[in-house]
């Protein structure tokens, strides 16, 4: 092990040296450390399932499988997001983005005790995209900014003109 870092760091003057060394040991460290933690959680099949469905506490110490990475990958921005889809989560989700400064922990826990356990089909919500604005996007070379705002300009007959010059023929 040591030769190897010795190798790495041999091009090095002296007095790097021994910084170089501390650097690679807390490198080595840290890839061992999270190598403990390899579980990755979901935002859908784990945190909104166990929300919505199981109400299995992800962050319970006590639990035999506990994983301390849960709390810090928690998507708490992204959970509120998904929940405000559905009628009957939205005003819960709203309270926590107000309270955006709680732990993390006490967010899930909030909304894990308050939801009832229910199968929710909850769209995950994007921004829509019309096809005139990806031809007045091709056409002038806009961003989605420009195009948006240039869309609200341009009429039916110019859009209309801007389809035919973009029309490369073939089958849609």
């Amino acid at each position: 092990m040591r030769e190897k870092e010795d190798e790495k760091i041999g091009f090095l003057p002296e007095y790097e040296k021994e910084n170089a060394k501390i650097v690679a040991r807390n490198k080595l460290w840290k890839e061992e450390d999270n190598s403990i933690y390899a579980k990755k959680y979901d935002l859908f099949r784990d945190y909104i399932k166990a929300i919505n469905e199981t109400k299995e506490n992800l962050m319970d110490p006590n639990k035999s499988d506990y994983d301390p990475m849960c709390e810090k990958n928690y998507p708490a921005f992204f959970v509120n997001k998904v929940l405000s889809g559905s009628s009957d989560t939205v005003m819960l989700a709203n309270e926590m983005n107000r309270n955006h400064a709680l732990k993390k922990d006490m967010q899930f826990q909030f909304l894990l005790n308050s939801i009832r356990p229910k199968k929710r089909y909850i769209p995950f919500i994007r921004p829509e995209q019309t096809e005139d604005i990806e031809c007045v996007k091709e056409y002038y070379g806009y961003s989605n900014d420009k195009a948006k705002s240039a869309l609200k300009i341009l009429s039916e007959n110019d859009i209309k003109y801007i389809k035919e010059k973009l029309f490369k023929g073939g089958t849609k």
